[in-house]
Formats: C-alpha cells, structure tokens, sequence
C-alpha cells in the first residue's frame, strides 16, 4: 500500500510532505472450526441466495405487527410525486 499525504501548514510548522510504503506479507493459517465446512451448511450454494435469506423483515417496537417482504417491493403513497 503506498500514499502520499500532505498535513496541514499551521503556525508552528511548516508543512511536512512524507512518502510512506506499507508492505505486508500474508501467512495462511488453519481454517478455524467457526468456518469449516460444518458450521457453512447452511450457506446456499446457488448465485442467487432464496428469497427467504434476503427478505426485509420488520417489527414496530411494541410488537404490534410485523412485515417480511422481499428487496423489489416499495412503499407507495398517494402523497409522494415520482420524478421520472
């Protein structure tokens, strides 16, 4: 990772300009028993996850009602004026 930043000049210094590189080095390491195969049953295969993985789901605070509906749907209002 390389960057270049520039502080701000104030009274008390001139304004310093410094080049910094950030090398890292990456070392695989086991897989961790929260990631193995195991505990990712559960996460679907497809390209697409089911409906039921990325419904929006809603309940008031008091628990009075609650929606599940999926990410197409929109709220529509005779109040509101669509722009196109």
């Amino acid at each position: 990772m390389e960057g270049e930043r520039q502080a701000p000049a104030g009274p008390d210094h001139a304004r310093p300009h410094r080049r910094v590189t950030i090398k890292l080095t990456r070392t695989p390491i086991e897989e961790p028993e929260e990631l193995s195969k195991f505990a990712l049953v559960n996460v679907p295969d497809a390209a697409t996850p089911p409906s039921s993985l990325t419904n929006i789901h809603h309940q008031d605070a008091k628990k009075r009602y609650e929606l599940s509906h999926p990410r197409d749907w929109h709220v529509t209002s005779p109040n509101i004026v669509s722009s196109s």
